[in-house]
């Protein structure tokens, strides 16, 4: 386990912490000091370790002190091993306490890099497009349930705030380096992070993420892609150049979830795409922004999540209303004057964004 030089607080300060994260305001006077003292076992097994105190802290807080907090240390806490270094074992506990869904989007954040930040209404539609946000009220946003379930995380340590708006939302977050650990053990043979290894992928791996991604790395994973059976989202990064990714009709995947960021120059300016899919199987090519909207109509059937920012769209092509199972469409900054009747048509469209459309 690498040293992260985690700071240590003294046995008051850590015990105040754990306090203030547990108990609501006097509560501590109506507890029996028996349960206290338990408190203060689980405090001390923490080490000092603020995030680990704020962790576990996070998990219990919703617990009833005089009833659960005993069996945590006996039945949890205790069965690891006091070793001063390794914290993974005690957040591992605050991730199993953790509800399935916050689970889910905990641990997909193993596929970006270590201290890498992200805006969160990105993150969100990740969510959204891998199916870890479920609504049971039809009258409930997707994107809105997605960011409770960010601020629960926020409030568990399990994420940290980069950026926020005056108005207290945050805007930007990342991971610690001891907690991105914690996502990678949790399940090892279902994440693959690379940066820029050509060795063949794992046929039990689920989820893949390239950064100093190339054409010559395509062509060197692609046979083990299209047998990794049970590969539901690639992510590609850092792109130089156009780029031809063809999973090809020989996969059997049930389900893929495909995101390329393409970066090329276009009269001397950065242009930028992303695309978030949900597919059975992709081919496409980046070219013009209208063509490109063609290619994904034609081969992209299933695809819930559309961003196409800064593409040069300078039209929306009607093939758009082809897809049917779009949800969340951002053409924002792009130059086109109208929009397509065929909108009107995608039925489970809950979200367009024309951010600084100027011309429309």
């Amino acid at each position: 386990m690498p040293a992260y030089g985690l700071k240590v607080m003294d046995k008051e300060k850590s015990w105040a912490l754990f306090k203030k994260i547990t108990l609501k305001q006097g509560q501590e006077l109506s507890i029996s000091s028996s349960v206290l003292k338990i408190g203060m076992h689980i405090v001390d097994r923490c080490g000092g370790i603020p995030l680990a105190i704020i962790t576990i802290g996070g998990s219990l807080r919703l617990k009833n002190p005089e009833t659960e907090w005993s069996s945590f240390l006996e039945k949890e806490l205790s069965q690891i091993p006091q070793t001063k270094d390794d914290i993974i074992p005690k957040l591992k506990l605050s991730y199993d306490h953790l509800p399935s869904s916050l689970k889910q989007c905990f641990v997909y954040f193993a596929l970006f890099p270590k201290d890498y930040e992200i805006d969160v209404e990105i993150l969100v539609q990740h969510w959204m497009a891998q199916g870890f946000i479920k609504i049971s009220d039809p009258n409930d946003c997707l994107e809105d349930v997605g960011y409770e379930f960010l601020k629960e995380l926020l409030w568990r340590s399990f994420f940290e705030e980069v950026k926020t708006y005056e108005n207290g939302n945050v805007t930007k977050c990342k991971m610690h380096d001891v907690m991105h650990e914690l996502a990678e053990s949790i399940t090892p043979s279902e994440f693959d992070r690379r940066n820029g290894i050509a060795e063949p992928i794992d046929s039990k791996t689920c989820h893949v993420s390239f950064y100093k991604f190339d054409l010559d790395l395509v062509q060197k994973i692609q046979p083990s892609l299209i047998q990794a059976k049970k590969m539901r989202t690639i992510l590609a990064a850092d792109v130089n150049g156009p780029v031809v990714f063809c999973m090809g009709n020989e996969s059997t995947c049930d389900e893929i979830v495909v995101q390329l960021f393409w970066f090329f120059t276009s009269d001397g300016e950065l242009t930028y795409a992303e695309i978030v899919v949900r597919l059975l199987s992709f081919c496409t090519s980046v070219g013009d922004g209208e063509s490109t909207c063609d290619a994904i109509a034609l081969n992209l059937k299933l695809l819930r999540v559309l961003d196409l920012q800064l593409c040069g769209i300078g039209k929306v092509p009607k093939s758009i209303g082809k897809l049917k199972h779009l949800r969340h469409v951002d053409l924002s900054y792009n130059g086109f004057k109208v929009l397509p009747d065929c909108i009107t048509r995608l039925h489970n469209l809950q979200t367009l964004k024309l951010s600084r459309c100027d011309c429309l």
